[in-house]
């Protein structure tokens, strides 16, 4: 009993076309699950994409807050005595465009923080910057005589401390 070559070569084809049928069954139920694994993934993944969103506004949110202050006390140093080091390490500007300070304060917050910000940078320019745009670290006159260029400084941080405080106030109230 000899097998004929074309049915050898036959039940092999059927062979090698089950061998073939089965393992796609197989690889298309691991893609399936795969795909599922992946689904399940990307829920999460949003989740804590938003999450991060959130920190970060939060940070940003609290950086701005924070250089309010910073400027504040900036200010504060210069009532009675000169600490032009405040003034230099501090920025005249928060960073931000227009559009990235309204996503993070409300309309109000985001006015009073531009009118904060213009304060100021009009205080750095009108007593601490030179012609050539460097910090001043000397003044003329006397603490108290408003007559003078250094009892005008003073007396012009102490309005703007008074100033700031207020706008500090209405920013809190509002966050």
């Amino acid at each position: 009993m000899f097998f004929n070559p074309i049915t050898i070569m036959s039940i092999c084809t059927i062979i090698v076309l089950i061998t073939i049928f089965i393992t796609y069954k197989h690889i298309k139920k691991m893609i399936e699950h795969l795909h599922n694994e992946i689904t399940d993934l990307k829920e999460p993944f949003s989740f804590v994409q938003s999450e991060i969103q959130k920190n970060l506004q939060e940070e940003r949110r609290t950086h701005v807050l924070i250089m309010l202050y910073r400027l504040r006390e900036a200010v504060g140093k210069q009532q009675e005595q000169l600490h032009p080091r405040y003034i230099e390490q501090l920025p005249t500007s928060h960073g931000l465009s227009e559009d990235e300070l309204s996503r993070l304060f409300s309309g109000e917050a985001a006015l009073i923080i531009d009118q904060y910000w213009s304060s100021y940078r009009s205080y750095v320019e009108k007593y601490w910057l030179t012609d050539s745009r460097q910090i001043k670290t000397i003044f003329q006159g006397k603490n108290n005589d408003l007559n003078t260029e250094l009892g005008q400084l003073h007396f012009d941080s102490k309005k703007l401390v008074i100033h700031f405080d207020r706008m500090l106030n209405k920013l809190n109230s509002l966050t």
